[in-house]
Parts: C-alpha cells; sequence; structure tokens
C-alpha cells in the first residue's frame, strides 16, 4: 500500500512540474579491495614487464551509479591506489618493480583511455610490501567511465632484478570519491 501511494504522490509531483524535488549524495572516499588478482609477467633474463585487468564495482557503494548516461552533477574521482602482497606468495617485496601505471579504460569508442597515475621506482627503496599512490588527476570527473555501476583499469610496469615467478598475486585496492545527484524524474525513469 505504501508504494503504491508513493507512486501516486510522485506522478502527482511529476505531472505538476515539480522538478525540484531530487536525492543527492556524497561520499567523500570509498575504498574497494580486490584480492588475490592474478598477474602474469612476461620476463627476459632479469627484466620484466606485466599487465593485467581489474574492474571495481563502485555501484555497490554508489547504487545507480553509470545506470545510464551520467546525469548532470554526478561525479567519480579515482583518488589512490593500494597495492600489497598477499601472505604466503613466493613473491617476498616490490623491490624488483620500476614502473607501474594505472589506465582507466573507456566503456565506449568514444572516450579515450586516461593514465590515472605513474609509478617511477625511487632510489635507494627496499624491503617494500605495500604501496600507496596517489592519483596523478584526482579532479578529472570519471562519471562518463562507468557502466553498470564499474570501472575498468588496466595494470602494466615492468621490473628489474629479482622477478616473481610467471603468475603473481597481488591485493589492489582503489579508493574513490563520488556525489550523484538525481532528479526525481531521474530515479522513476
Amino acid at each position: 500500500m505504501n508504494r503504491a501511494l508513493s507512486a501516486v504522490a510522485a506522478s502527482s509531483l511529476l505531472a505538476a512540474g515539480c522538478g525540484a524535488f531530487y536525492l543527492e549524495a556524497e561520499q567523500p572516499q570509498v575504498c574497494i579491495t580486490q584480492n588475490s588478482i592474478d598477474v602474469p609477467i612476461t620476463s627476459v633474463g632479469v627484466s620484466g614487464s606485466f599487465a593485467t585487468q581489474v574492474s571495481f564495482d563502485v555501484g555497490k557503494w554508489y547504487p545507480g551509479l553509470g545506470d545510464s548516461a551520467p546525469a548532470a552533477g554526478e561525479v567519480v574521482r579515482f583518488l589512490q591506489l593500494r597495492v600489497s602482497l598477499p601472505p604466503g606468495q613466493q613473491v617476498a617485496d616490490l623491490d624488483w618493480l620500476t614502473t607501474f601505471d594505472v589506465t582507466l579504460l573507456p566503456p565506449a569508442s568514444d572516450l579515450a583511455p586516461i593514465v590515472l597515475l605513474h609509478y617511477q621506482k625511487p632510489q635507494g627503496t627496499a624491503q617494500v610490501t605495500s604501496l600507496a599512490l596517489d592519483s596523478t588527476v584526482s579532479n578529472q570527473n570519471l562519471a562518463a567511465y562507468v557502466r553498470q555501476g564499474t570501472l575498468n583499469f588496466e595494470f602494466a610496469g615492468s621490473g628489474q632484478g629479482q622477478l616473481p615467478p610467471a603468475d603473481w598475486t597481488v591485493d589492489v585496492g582503489g579508493c574513490f570519491y563520488a556525489s550523484v545527484h538525481k532528479t526525481l524524474s531521474d530515479i522513476l525513469h
């Protein structure tokens, strides 16, 4: 009964031309972790490279995000990437990692990939088992890249020295900001 009354009330407001009713939500930071991501590495001697794709379901934390074209006022930003080694694997540290790039992949051909961060190993680092890397484009709105609540990334990089075995595992966490503004008409359609 309450649902029927809500639908009648919403329909009446729309028919009356009341576009001033809206839903607004802001979440300053949500960090989503993907555990045990398999990363294949191609090595030649003591040098190697890797690339893998990872998806983050931001729609789980921001319902309705990416279900359709971004609404006016809809904002999604990538803030930080956290990389760590899960316990019990053959890789002891990330000291071999020399470069690491995170690229946001477009859901459609009319958008270009965006490099969100680039890591270059600093001189003199040792025993690195985790990284927290801030986005270089944290002010860029990525709402158009969300489809069915998902953002798709490519992680690629290179290494030198004592490389991991052919496949290694990593835990990855992405931190995001989102603000959603939907009118009553957006919600009902």
